[in-house]
């Protein structure tokens, strides 16, 4: 037969299922102990104290200087970040079903690309053309002089127009006064950019500063031949080689 054994084995048996019942319940409120403390923790996603807090309609980050957590989506990198991203996310599509439509649906559908381009990516074509118009507010921050350096203009309208000067623009002019005014370099990149800009002098001038440079080098008057000549030239060559 099986069960316990009689009088004080079966006290011994009693004592040790009791211990051992002790002991789990134990656990288990240590454990459950562990649990709420963790939920109620100020750097949990689901029980954080939102620091700072204006509004219930305030976006939130996912991730702040303390840690993991929700936080108020109010610095400058934060907030454009999230502008970029509801600008281009289709937040009707299920992420799950369809992620790319998700993703890009709404700059898909509102995205008109240039009849220049065949193609556009939004992460290297429109950084790319970021960085052409920061270096045109940039060459164009500064006026050639005789000496060569460059002075900062009174007033550059910005390239989306209305008259405003752009903040790139205003950081461009200041470096001009003070870093490209000192810099030969400097000053010979912004000369040479507003000599290719200015189209109605070269238009006329036309060829003549080049004919006039190659007319005083010898080992260059070749260029000067028309294509006729050239080909006598090289038949001439032919002639005395062969």
């Amino acid at each position: 037969a099986y069960g316990p054994p009689a009088n004080s084995a079966a006290a011994n048996y009693k004592t040790r299922v009791l211990i051992w019942c002790i002991t789990g319940l134990f656990f288990f409120f240590l454990a459950l102990l562990v649990v709420v403390v963790v939920l109620k923790s100020p750097n949990n996603l689901d029980g954080a104290q939102l620091p700072h807090t204006t509004s219930s309609n305030e976006p939130y980050a996912s991730f702040g200087r303390g840690g993991w957590g929700r936080y108020p989506c109010v610095t400058p990198t934060c907030t454009v970040a999230a502008g970029i991203a509801l600008m281009t996310i289709n937040e009707t599509e299920d992420p799950c079903n369809d992620p790319y439509e998700w993703a890009c649906g709404h700059w898909l559908k509102t995205f008109d690309l240039p009849p220049d381009y065949a193609a556009w990516t939004k992460s290297f074509t429109s950084v790319y053309k970021e960085n052409q118009h920061m270096l045109k507010d940039l060459l164009e921050s500064g006026q050639c002089s005789s000496s060569g350096t460059t002075t900062s203009p009174s007033h550059s309208p910005s390239p989306s127009g209305g008259g405003k000067t752009s903040t790139t623009v205003i950081k461009a002019k200041s470096a001009a006064a003070t870093h490209y005014a000192t810099d030969g370099w400097d000053g010979m990149l912004h000369c040479y950019y507003q000599a290719c800009m200015d189209t109605d002098k070269l238009d006329s001038l036309g060829a003549a500063p080049l004919l006039n440079f190659l007319s005083k080098q010898p080992e260059l008057g070749f260029l000067l031949l028309w294509p006729g000549e050239i080909e006598a030239d090289e038949g001439m060559v032919r002639g005395r080689e062969g």
